[in-house]
């Protein structure tokens, strides 16, 4: 409620505060989890929203640490979207950081913690991702993983290159998608 309202002070256009629930299973911890949320109704993003949730009961919370995947990648790190007018840019990344300011001292947790904005030259240079003059549909997705062999056993008959300590998936053809793992 406190975000929403920062929020709102500071102009953003914010839908209403809603509470829901669902039934959730950590092991021992299972029962109704509810919680609160809210979403801008305006895009910051093309495709994408920003939003807010606060849990209402934390025993219940998503544990993103027991659910890593057989492949060994426990989240999303963050995701990259492309604009190559600058002014754009720099208009995506001021109201982006507009909003974490709103949240106040919530901590990410179970969505994506950061959103990166690069231009088609930097996806190349960083990645070697080519990446079309119609960057609308595109994203990068970074994840994080404990063990970059497992990983990269999962990955046969995917186009694969290691930039740095990360293992990319060009999907750009096929999906205008990459992804990024990353060993921490």
């Amino acid at each position: 409620v406190a975000t929403h309202q920062r929020l709102a002070e500071a102009g953003f256009p914010v839908g209403d505060v809603a509470t829901m629930s669902r039934y959730a299973d950590h092991g021992a911890s299972k029962g109704n989890a509810s919680f609160t949320f809210f979403r801008l109704t305006e895009n910051i993003l093309n495709n994408a929203y920003y939003g807010a949730v606060q849990h209402l009961n934390r025993e219940l919370m998503y544990q993103p640490t027991r659910y890593i995947h057989s492949n060994g990648v426990s989240r999303i790190n963050s995701i990259t979207v492309f604009e190559n007018d600058p002014q754009k840019a720099a208009k995506i990344a001021e109201e982006s950081q507009k909003v974490v300011d709103c949240t106040g001292d919530a901590t990410p947790s179970g969505g994506v913690p950061a959103v990166y904005i690069m231009d088609t030259a930097q996806a190349l240079e960083t990645y070697g991702v080519v990446i079309p003059e119609d960057t609308k549909n595109v994203v990068g997705v970074c994840f994080h993983t404990e063990d970059l062999n497992l990983v990269n056993s999962r990955l046969d008959g995917f186009a694969t290159r290691i930039c740095g300590n990360s293992i990319v998936v060009d999907m750009m053809e096929e999906m205008n998608v990459y992804l990024v793992f990353t060993e921490e």
